[in-house]
Formats: C-alpha cells, structure tokens, sequence
C-alpha cells in the first residue's frame, strides 16, 4: 500500500502489488529464498518454514573480568 494524496489533498491508500519476478532474483543473487503467500494460510505455512530455520541460542558469558581489567588500567 501506498499513501496518496488525491486532487482535494486527501490522502488514500492505492494497493501496490509486489514485484515477485524482481524479489525472486533479488532472493536468488543473495543466497536467499522468496515466499509468495496470498492468503493468511500461505502466509502461517511460511512463517513455520522460516521459524525452522531461523533460531537463537542463550549463552552467559563472564563479564566481570572487563570491569576489573578497567579499574586496574585506568
């Protein structure tokens, strides 16, 4: 969607489909994937494929020899 302002001044909104012939070779240069999804069924099935790939690991980390090295060199 794009904001447009018409001939009164008023703004409304002007649906812009996507350009999936650009994304998909902006996906294919990249190393990436491009998804089309139009409806909110295709769009859940996308977001659980890239929720597959996509994740995170915590992992603490010992800080507190920063400070010390700090306080000793300044």
């Amino acid at each position: 969607m794009v904001d447009a302002p018409d001939q009164s001044g008023q703004t409304r909104r002007i649906p812009v489909p996507p350009d999936r012939t650009t994304l998909q070779q902006l996906a294919e240069q990249t190393g990436g994937r491009s998804y089309a999804a139009p409806s909110s069924r295709d769009l859940k099935s996308v977001y659980d494929d890239l929720g597959s790939r996509i994740g995170f690991v915590e992992q603490r980390q010992e800080i507190t020899v920063v400070f010390t090295a700090l306080l000793f060199c300044c």
